[in-house]
Protein backbone atom coordinates (compact mmCIF):
# COMPACT_ATOMS: atom_id res chain seq x y z
CA UNK A 1 0.00 0.00 0.00
CA UNK A 2 1.35 3.04 -0.96
CA UNK A 3 1.93 5.95 1.35
CA UNK A 4 -1.41 8.20 0.58
CA UNK A 5 -0.46 11.04 -0.81
CA UNK A 6 -3.79 11.97 0.40
CA UNK A 7 -2.27 12.84 4.03
CA UNK A 8 0.32 14.50 2.43
CA UNK A 9 -2.20 16.82 0.84
CA UNK A 10 -3.36 17.79 4.34
CA UNK A 11 0.10 18.92 4.78
CA UNK A 12 0.67 21.15 1.83
CA UNK A 13 -1.91 23.79 1.12
CA UNK A 14 -0.64 26.50 4.35
CA UNK A 15 2.90 24.78 5.73
CA UNK A 16 5.02 23.86 2.42
CA UNK A 17 7.39 26.67 2.68
CA UNK A 18 9.15 27.30 -0.73
CA UNK A 19 11.94 25.40 -2.03
CA UNK A 20 14.69 27.86 -4.10
CA UNK A 21 18.03 26.73 -5.31
CA UNK A 22 19.97 29.85 -3.61
CA UNK A 23 22.87 31.43 -5.00
CA UNK A 24 25.99 31.66 -2.68
CA UNK A 25 26.34 35.36 -0.98
CA UNK A 26 29.56 35.63 0.01
CA UNK A 27 32.15 37.75 -2.81
CA UNK A 28 34.67 34.74 -1.66
CA UNK A 29 34.17 32.78 -4.86
CA UNK A 30 34.12 28.76 -3.85
CA UNK A 31 37.03 26.57 -4.85
CA UNK A 32 35.96 24.19 -8.03
CA UNK A 33 37.46 20.51 -7.12
CA UNK A 34 37.20 17.94 -10.20
CA UNK A 35 36.29 14.35 -9.61
CA UNK A 36 40.15 13.95 -9.83
CA UNK A 37 41.09 16.29 -7.40
CA UNK A 38 39.01 15.31 -4.16
CA UNK A 39 41.39 14.51 -0.95
CA UNK A 40 40.20 11.79 1.10
CA UNK A 41 39.02 14.44 3.77
CA UNK A 42 35.62 14.43 2.10
CA UNK A 43 35.66 10.26 2.38
CA UNK A 44 36.02 10.49 6.16
CA UNK A 45 33.83 7.97 8.25
CA UNK A 46 30.90 9.42 10.17
CA UNK A 47 30.04 9.22 13.86
CA UNK A 48 28.86 5.82 14.94
CA UNK A 49 26.35 7.21 16.83
CA UNK A 50 23.63 10.24 16.19
CA UNK A 51 20.61 11.80 16.34
CA UNK A 52 19.17 14.60 14.40
CA UNK A 53 15.53 16.44 14.08
CA UNK A 54 14.44 18.81 11.77
CA UNK A 55 11.81 19.72 8.80
CA UNK A 56 11.66 18.43 5.26
CA UNK A 57 9.57 20.19 2.57
CA UNK A 58 9.11 18.29 -0.44
CA UNK A 59 8.26 18.89 -3.61
CA UNK A 60 6.99 16.96 -6.85
CA UNK A 61 7.49 19.48 -10.03
CA UNK A 62 5.31 16.82 -12.37
CA UNK A 63 2.07 17.36 -10.42
CA UNK A 64 2.97 19.72 -7.78
CA UNK A 65 2.47 17.79 -5.30
CA UNK A 66 4.13 18.41 -2.00
CA UNK A 67 4.81 17.52 1.50
CA UNK A 68 6.09 19.52 4.90
CA UNK A 69 7.22 17.05 7.99
CA UNK A 70 9.12 17.09 10.69
CA UNK A 71 11.34 14.15 11.00
CA UNK A 72 13.59 12.58 13.74
CA UNK A 73 16.71 10.33 12.46
CA UNK A 74 18.28 7.97 15.22
CA UNK A 75 21.42 6.07 14.34
CA UNK A 76 22.73 3.78 16.52
CA UNK A 77 26.06 1.69 15.16
CA UNK A 78 24.44 -0.86 12.40
CA UNK A 79 20.42 0.53 13.53
CA UNK A 80 18.39 3.41 12.13
CA UNK A 81 15.26 4.69 13.08
CA UNK A 82 13.73 7.52 10.79
CA UNK A 83 9.98 8.76 12.10
CA UNK A 84 8.46 11.59 9.91
CA UNK A 85 5.20 13.05 11.49
CA UNK A 86 3.00 16.25 11.23
CA UNK A 87 2.54 19.31 12.58
CA UNK A 88 0.59 18.28 15.79
CA UNK A 89 3.38 15.25 16.46
CA UNK A 90 1.08 12.80 14.73
CA UNK A 91 3.19 10.06 13.29
CA UNK A 92 2.91 9.91 9.80
CA UNK A 93 5.73 7.06 8.91
CA UNK A 94 8.36 5.13 11.09
CA UNK A 95 10.46 2.97 9.13
CA UNK A 96 13.35 1.32 11.36
CA UNK A 97 16.47 -0.46 9.60
CA UNK A 98 19.19 -3.27 11.09
CA UNK A 99 21.90 -5.22 10.02
CA UNK A 100 21.42 -8.42 11.33
CA UNK A 101 23.77 -11.56 10.12
CA UNK A 102 24.77 -9.83 6.97
CA UNK A 103 21.95 -9.05 6.10
CA UNK A 104 19.49 -5.39 6.37
CA UNK A 105 16.33 -5.54 7.64
CA UNK A 106 13.58 -3.32 7.05
CA UNK A 107 10.35 -2.55 8.86
CA UNK A 108 8.00 0.04 8.52
CA UNK A 109 4.97 1.55 10.10
CA UNK A 110 2.52 3.64 7.69
CA UNK A 111 -1.42 4.27 7.61
CA UNK A 112 -1.96 2.18 10.61
CA UNK A 113 -0.19 -1.08 9.02
CA UNK A 114 3.41 -2.83 9.33
CA UNK A 115 5.70 -3.64 6.57
CA UNK A 116 8.84 -5.88 6.31
CA UNK A 117 11.68 -6.08 3.50
CA UNK A 118 15.36 -6.46 3.29
CA UNK A 119 17.68 -4.10 0.69
CA UNK A 120 19.30 -0.69 1.72
CA UNK A 121 16.77 1.70 3.62
CA UNK A 122 16.44 4.14 0.65
CA UNK A 123 15.36 1.00 -1.42
CA UNK A 124 13.24 -0.64 0.81
CA UNK A 125 11.07 3.18 1.79
CA UNK A 126 10.55 3.58 -2.19
CA UNK A 127 8.04 1.03 -2.41
CA UNK A 128 5.56 2.21 -0.33
CA UNK A 129 6.11 6.19 -0.68
CA UNK A 130 5.50 7.96 -3.94
CA UNK A 131 8.55 10.44 -3.23
CA UNK A 132 12.38 9.77 -4.16
CA UNK A 133 14.25 10.51 -1.37
CA UNK A 134 18.17 9.68 -1.43
CA UNK A 135 18.02 8.26 2.28
CA UNK A 136 21.14 6.54 1.70
CA UNK A 137 23.96 9.28 0.82
CA UNK A 138 21.83 11.70 2.84
CA UNK A 139 24.03 11.33 6.48
CA UNK A 140 27.04 11.70 4.72
CA UNK A 141 25.84 14.83 2.76
CA UNK A 142 24.81 15.90 6.18
CA UNK A 143 28.32 15.58 7.59
CA UNK A 144 29.79 17.54 4.96
CA UNK A 145 31.06 14.13 3.52
CA UNK A 146 30.71 12.78 -0.31
CA UNK A 147 28.40 9.38 -0.46
CA UNK A 148 30.88 6.46 -1.45
CA UNK A 149 28.33 5.10 -3.60
CA UNK A 150 27.47 7.49 -5.97
CA UNK A 151 29.38 9.28 -9.16
CA UNK A 152 31.13 12.19 -8.10
CA UNK A 153 30.47 15.21 -11.15
CA UNK A 154 31.66 18.44 -9.27
CA UNK A 155 32.22 19.81 -6.03
CA UNK A 156 32.42 23.17 -4.88
CA UNK A 157 33.97 23.99 -1.37
CA UNK A 158 33.37 27.04 1.03
CA UNK A 159 36.39 29.74 1.69
CA UNK A 160 34.76 30.08 5.14
CA UNK A 161 35.10 27.73 6.87
CA UNK A 162 37.71 26.09 4.75
CA UNK A 163 36.77 23.55 2.95
CA UNK A 164 32.91 22.90 4.05
CA UNK A 165 30.99 21.89 1.09
CA UNK A 166 29.20 24.52 -0.89
CA UNK A 167 27.92 23.30 -3.70
CA UNK A 168 28.06 19.66 -5.26
CA UNK A 169 26.73 17.09 -7.68
CA UNK A 170 26.34 13.64 -7.22
CA UNK A 171 24.50 11.08 -8.60
CA UNK A 172 21.42 12.11 -10.14
CA UNK A 173 21.32 15.23 -6.97
CA UNK A 174 22.52 18.82 -6.98
CA UNK A 175 22.74 20.06 -3.68
CA UNK A 176 23.41 23.17 -1.89
CA UNK A 177 24.98 23.38 1.75
CA UNK A 178 24.98 26.71 4.01
CA UNK A 179 24.75 27.66 7.78
CA UNK A 180 27.60 25.03 8.77
CA UNK A 181 27.96 24.77 12.54
CA UNK A 182 30.31 22.69 14.39
CA UNK A 183 29.43 19.82 16.97
CA UNK A 184 32.99 18.98 19.52
CA UNK A 185 35.35 17.36 15.98
CA UNK A 186 32.36 17.16 13.68
CA UNK A 187 31.39 19.85 11.08
CA UNK A 188 27.61 19.29 9.85
CA UNK A 189 25.44 21.55 7.43
CA UNK A 190 22.51 22.68 9.23
CA UNK A 191 20.55 23.69 5.65
CA UNK A 192 20.55 21.61 2.63
CA UNK A 193 18.67 21.78 -0.43
CA UNK A 194 18.79 19.01 -3.10
CA UNK A 195 17.39 18.78 -6.62
CA UNK A 196 16.52 16.16 -9.47
CA UNK A 197 15.07 16.29 -12.70
CA UNK A 198 11.54 16.21 -10.92
CA UNK A 199 12.17 16.48 -7.00
CA UNK A 200 13.17 19.55 -4.95
CA UNK A 201 14.06 19.03 -1.38
CA UNK A 202 14.55 21.48 1.51
CA UNK A 203 15.52 19.85 5.06
CA UNK A 204 16.83 22.32 8.08
CA UNK A 205 18.39 20.85 10.98
CA UNK A 206 16.84 21.94 14.21
CA UNK A 207 18.73 20.06 16.83
CA UNK A 208 21.74 17.49 16.45
CA UNK A 209 23.28 15.14 18.76
CA UNK A 210 26.76 12.73 19.11
CA UNK A 211 27.11 11.11 21.83
CA UNK A 212 30.53 12.53 24.03
CA UNK A 213 31.62 11.67 27.26
CA UNK A 214 30.56 15.25 28.48
CA UNK A 215 28.15 16.83 26.40
CA UNK A 216 25.21 14.87 23.90
CA UNK A 217 23.11 17.51 22.92
CA UNK A 218 23.64 21.00 21.13
CA UNK A 219 20.35 22.97 20.85
CA UNK A 220 19.99 25.31 17.37
CA UNK A 221 18.35 28.16 17.10
CA UNK A 222 14.97 28.10 15.37
CA UNK A 223 15.46 30.28 12.31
Amino acid sequence: MMWSKYILRLLSPVLLFSLVWLSACSNIQPSVLQPGEIPSFYYQELPPQWSVQGKIALVDTLDNEGLQAYFNWIHKYAYDKLRFSGPLGKSLLTIEHKKQNGYYLNQLQVDGKRYQGNGTLEDFLAQYVDYDMPLNALPYWLFGQLAPDLPLYQVEVQAHPPGMLQTLHQGKWQIQFSRPSQYHTYWFNRKIILHNDRFNIKILIRQMAIPTPLISLLELPNH
